[in-house]
């Protein structure tokens, strides 16, 4: 009988326990709309760190502001305060807040980090200073290498058929109008040399 009572007892006091830390971490409506309101304030730094300390050419630093005392961040089962570095890779991210006295999510912030673009710094891009979309260190399009020399040959036989139209364009020009253009170079000509024939007679 002794044996049974401590064991009702002891029943008793983990309940009573269990139930004092279940109302300690749950909160009524009106306390998660003030703490919403407050989460609504919690602001967000990204820094992009490719090929700065060590980091890889698609890491980002993400920093929370505003948590105080009152919120924690929760990402990948680790808990970040105020202005902790978040190391992650380019790309989309939702980060949940969390209340330090629901123990409860209040608000979820995505983040979108570009990706960048390591082709940018390829030595076909470096040849022409960057000219094409694909060679912008931004561009957010997907390629594969393959694609991206095709593109590079595009470009240089683009650029070889201008130069080309362009002096085939000066020849029709002086072809068709060459009886203007020749006497008109050699009047220039005869001009020019009979002002420096002057200038010597009088020298």
């Amino acid at each position: 009988m002794k044996r049974y009572f401590s064991y009702l007892t002891f029943i008793f006091i983990i309940s009573f326990t269990f139930n004092i830390n279940v109302k300690a971490e749950t909160c009524d409506r009106e306390d998660m709309a003030r703490l919403k309101e407050l989460a609504n304030r919690v602001t967000y730094d990204h820094e992009y760190m490719g090929g700065k300390d060590g980091y890889g050419t698609q890491d980002y630093i993400v920093k929370f502001n505003n948590l105080g005392k009152d919120f924690y961040v929760l990402y990948e089962d680790f808990i970040y305060r105020d202005n902790d570095n978040i190391v992650v890779r380019s790309g989309s991210y939702s980060f949940d807040i969390y209340s330090t006295s629901c123990d409860s999510g209040v608000r979820s912030v995505n983040v979108k980090l570009k990706k960048f673009n390591e082709f940018s710094t390829n030595a076909l891009c470096v040849e022409i200073n960057n000219s094409i979309p694909e060679c912008d260190p931004w561009y957010q399009g997907n390629i594969d290498e393959i694609t991206f020399e095709k593109i590079i040959d595009d470009y240089h036989k683009s650029n070889s058929d201008s130069n080309s139209d362009f002096f085939n364009n000066i020849s029709n020009i002086f072809l068709s109008y060459w009886f203007f253009i020749v006497p008109s170079i050699i009047g220039i000509i005869f001009i020019i040399a009979s002002i420096r024939i002057r200038r010597n007679r009088l020298d």
